[in-house]
Order: C-alpha cells, then structure tokens, then sequence
C-alpha cells in the first residue's frame, strides 16, 4: 500500500464518521502510523470551520492534525501544479487551483490522493487516485490496443464494472488492478 494524501471531502467524511471512509483509514492505519493531508486541505477545512463558527469541530480537527502530518505547499510542488494546469487547458479541461495544488502536492511526494471528487482529479495526468468512499481506485495511464482489448474483455466478463476511455483512465473496484496485472504476460 502506498502513501496517501487525503483529500477534503474524504477528511470531511472520516470527522463525520462515515462508516467506509473510517473502515478504509483504519485499513491504512494498520500500514502507517500517521495519516497526511495537505496545507491545502488545512485551509479548507479551517475556513470552514471558521466560517461555521464551529469551534468544537475546530478543536476536534486541531486535535487530527497533531496527531498527524501536513504536508506544505512547495516550490516544486507548485511549478508541477502550474504544469497541469497548462496541459488541462490546452484540452479544454480545466480545474481550480484548489485541486491543482492538491494533486500538485501529491505528485511531487509520489502519493495516492484519496479523493471523492473523481471528476476532477480523474483529468490530471500521472496522478493515482483512491477514492474510500466508494472504494474504487483510479488509475490513469497509456495502455496498447492489445491490453485495451483484454482490459475490455475482462469488463465484459465481471459484467460490474464500466469501462471508461483508456487514454484517460479508468475505474477499478480496489484490488482488481493488482489481479489483472497478475495476469498480464
């Protein structure tokens, strides 16, 4: 299991209590000591805490965050989210910066962005996705027409997944990337 960066929706679904979110940190947990969100995510759930005047949630979250890591914006990690932003313009696709920076972040640190907002994040090249929500992992990369056609075939096969444009990735219940990989040639 790779690190993971975790996104504000899923942060926002874990301080719920959201039964698979917890059951997925938990799962992460038994890995890793510490959970890591980025300062972007800090931000936005600070601001809207703030702006809730919800200062027992505040202390709750200030509480998480000592107990974990956050991981600055930096340099780097904002020249890669300038890049993305330039490749998802030039095709029409943009995001907001928000986004940006967070994937930005997660690229630079080579983590996975366990996210709930797969439309967004889908879109951002060489960035791996999780989403402990739904229990799915995103994986974006360049396949041959060859392991296109498998790829297909095994869809058809497990008849409950939907494949989605190769070119742009597609949507894997977690695990099943592993076990077709061990099939591969």
């Amino acid at each position: 299991m790779n690190r993971a960066l975790i996104d504000t929706d899923i942060l926002s679904y874990y301080l719920k209590g959201d039964t698979d979110v917890v059951r997925n940190f938990e799962k992460y947990l038994d890995c890793y000591d510490i959970l890591e969100i980025s300062i972007i995510t800090y931000y936005e759930i600070i601001s809207g805490l703030h702006a809730k005047s919800a200062f027992k949630q505040l202390s709750v979250f200030e509480e998480f965050v000592s107990e974990n890591f956050v991981l600055p914006l930096t340099e780097e990690s904002a020249k890669l989210s300038a890049e993305i932003y330039a490749n998802l313009r030039q095709s029409g696709k943009t995001l907001d910066d928000i986004d940006l920076l967070i994937a930005g972040i997660a690229i630079e640190n080579e983590m996975i962005l366990v996210t709930n907002n797969d439309n967004h994040f889908g879109r951002v090249p060489g960035l791996q996705c999780e989403n402990w929500k739904k229990n799915q992992v995103l994986v974006k990369h360049i396949i041959s027409e060859h392991d296109q056609q498998s790829i297909i075939e095994l869809f058809r096969i497990h008849q409950q997944f939907t494949p989605t444009d190769p070119q742009r990735g597609m949507l894997l219940r977690r695990g099943e990337i592993l076990s077709y990989a061990a099939q591969a040639p």
